[in-house]
């Protein structure tokens, strides 16, 4: 494994150890932004690091390459297409 590249934000079977990393570099960044945020607007700093958090958690999960919601959509096949002839 190359140095710089989290293998579990890629798609890519990570160790345990990996994964932790990466979930911990993401939850911190994700803090800061949040704070960034609240300093900004001056909002809640506990609800603008939540609102930051699940916002990053939702594009996660609408990107995802294998289980996201757009690699199902593309996935999807055309309802308009004919079935294939069956035995």
């Amino acid at each position: 494994m190359t140095h710089g590249n989290c293998p579990s934000c890629s798609g890519r079977s990570a160790s345990p150890q990996s994964s932790a990393w990466c979930a911990s570099l993401i939850g911190c960044a994700g803090s800061v932004a949040g704070l960034y945020v609240s300093y900004t607007y001056d909002l809640a700093a506990g609800g603008s690091v939540v609102v930051v958090l699940t916002a990053l958690f939702a594009l996660t999960w609408c990107l995802a390459p294998r289980h996201g919601l757009l690699a199902k959509l593309v996935r999807r096949p055309d309802p308009a297409a004919p079935l294939p002839a069956g035995p």
